[in-house]
C-alpha cells in the first residue's frame, strides 16, 4: 500500500515538472503580454531564465546575441542609409528602466531607410546596450547601437523571415566625433523621458561610425534580445565602430545603471556571413 502511494506521488509529481517544463496553454503569453511582463537581466527569479516567449522555449536555436569569430569573407551587398542625415522628430518608449530607445514606429517625418541588395527597410527605433550584446572573438565592447529596421514590404512584420534587419554598430572608447557629441547631447538631455514626442528635432547621422559607407559587416540570423525573444531577426554587425567619450559611456551608466545585455546564446551551427 506504501509503495503503491509513493508510485503515484511520483507519477503527480512527474507530469507537473512535464507540464511546467512544457508550458501548459494558460502559461503560454501572446507576444504583446510577454514584452510588457517585467523582467531583468540578471539570474533572478525575474532574470533571463525565466524570460517568456521564445527566450527560453525548447528548439529555439537561432537566439541572439551570439559571439562572433574569424569566418569566410564573401561577397555581399553593401548597407545604404538615406536620411540618416535628415532631421526627424524624437519619439521615446515608455516604462523603460534599462535602456535609451527612441522609436520611429508612427513617426509622420520622412523615416531612415537603408537597403540591401534589391530590399528596403525602414527605421522603426534605435536602441542602446551596456555592454555590447554581440561578442567578437569572446570580446564585448563597452556598447551597442542597435538600429532595428522593418521590410518595406506589405505583409512584413517582427517575426516574418526576412522582414527585419537589425544594424549592429559597436561602440568603443576614444576620441567622439562632434555630431556624435552633439546628438548626444540632446539624447541626454531628454532621457529618462516623459514618454512621448518630445519637441525636438534630431539626426541620426551622429551614430553612424565614419566609415559607414559600403562598410564591411558580419551577418547572422538571430531574435530580439529581450522577451518575448522574437526570431527570425537578421542581424547585420558593422565592422567599423562608433566612438563614444569616457564620460559619455559613464553617463548612459548613470542614468541607466543596470547592465542590459543578454547572455551569449548558443550558434547551434548556423552560418555566420562575411562581408569584407
Amino acid at each position: 500500500m506504501i509503495v503503491r502511494i509513493l508510485v503515484v506521488t511520483l507519477l503527480m509529481f512527474s507530469g507537473f515538472s512535464a507540464s511546467s517544463a512544457s508550458g501548459t496553454p494558460q502559461d503560454k503569453k501572446t507576444a504583446s503580454e510577454c514584452s510588457d511582463q517585467p523582467f531583468s537581466y540578471d539570474h533572478g527569479a525575474s532574470g533571463q531564465q525565466s524570460w517568456c516567449g521564445r527566450c527560453n522555449e525548447s528548439g529555439a536555436l537561432r537566439q541572439a546575441p551570439i559571439n562572433i569569430s574569424n569566418t569566410q569573407e564573401s561577397i555581399q551587398p553593401a548597407i545604404v542609409f538615406y536620411r540618416y542625415n535628415e532631421k526627424t522628430s524624437l519619439d521615446v518608449y515608455a516604462h523603460n528602466p534599462y535602456n535609451l530607445k527612441v522609436d520611429y514606429k508612427s513617426s509622420t517625418n520622412p523615416v531612415a531607410t537603408i537597403s540591401i541588395g534589391s530590399n528596403t527597410f525602414k527605421l522603426l527605433e534605435f536602441h542602446f546596450h551596456r555592454p555590447s550584446e554581440e561578442a567578437i572573438d569572446n570580446r564585448r565592447f563597452p556598447m551597442v547601437l542597435h538600429l532595428v529596421h522593418l521590410k518595406n514590404e506589405a505583409g512584413c512584420e517582427p517575426g516574418k523571415p526576412g522582414c527585419v534587419a537589425a544594424i549592429a554598430i559597436l561602440i568603443k572608447e576614444g576620441t567622439p566625433e562632434q555630431s556624435t557629441t552633439d546628438l548626444l547631447n540632446i539624447l541626454f538631455s531628454h532621457f529618462p523621458p516623459p514618454a512621448g514626442r518630445q519637441n525636438v528635432q534630431i539626426s541620426l547621422e551622429g551614430l553612424l561610425p565614419l566609415n559607414y559607407v559600403n562598410a564591411g559587416y558580419w551577418s547572422y540570423s538571430g531574435s530580439l534580445t529581450t522577451p518575448p525573444c522574437t526570431d527570425n531577426i537578421t542581424f547585420y554587425v558593422l565592422k567599423p565602430t562608433l566612438v563614444f567619450s569616457a564620460a559619455q559611456i559613464a553617463e548612459f551608466e548613470r542614468r541607466y545603471p543596470t547592465p542590459n545585455a543578454r547572455d551569449i546564446q548558443p550558434l547551434d551551427d548556423r552560418p555566420v556571413v562575411n562581408r569584407h
